[in-house]
């Protein structure tokens, strides 16, 4: 490996673990990526790494482009991705919630109620950028977008599944 191959690698590893750190309130050592950089759509890119026994996907999009947790939860299908927990922003378990209410008050001032399924809805419609899942599975192969032929491609053949096992 090059010198400044190391050095980059270096630099992304302290870029993943400051946006970990500073967004989730998290300590995730990056110990190596298994994907960088991959394409999800115009102005968004994810970046696959594990840390410690656990793999993750870190997706950040840029500003101009607001990116939600439907849009997150699409990419993540499209990468051939499944997802064991969706960490919340700030490491704060009630963030979609608390998003979902304040969309609904603003959509409809006058409504004092809503049901799950409201809130269920709005969640998906709240910011997520950026956003940290843990990966429990990969489906044969790490997509990426193709926005010129508006289609998912094949980055890396990579097959994974974490067994849980539940002692008695």
């Amino acid at each position: 490996m090059m010198q400044h191959e190391d050095e980059y690698n270096q630099f992304r590893r302290q870029e993943c673990k400051g946006i970990t750190t500073e967004m989730f309130h998290v300590d995730l050592p990056v110990d190596e990526f298994l994907c960088d950089d991959v394409e999800t759509g115009t102005g968004s890119y994810a970046t696959l790494f594990r840390s410690g026994k656990e793999v993750y996907a870190l997706l950040v999009a840029q500003p101009s482009a607001m990116q939600t947790m439907a849009d997150v939860q699409r990419i993540l299908k499209g990468m051939g991705l499944t997802v064991d927990k969706y960490m919340p922003p700030y490491a704060d378990p009630t963030y979609f919630y608390r998003q979902a209410a304040a969309l609904i008050k603003r959509r409809y001032p006058a409504r004092r109620r809503w049901t799950v399924e409201d809130l269920r809805y709005y969640s998906r419609q709240t910011a997520y950028s950026p956003a940290l899942v843990r990966v429990v599975a990969i489906d044969g192969a790490v997509r990426r977008y193709n926005a010129a032929g508006k289609s998912w491609q094949d980055v890396m053949e990579c097959s994974f599944r974490k067994v849980r096992v539940a002692y008695a």
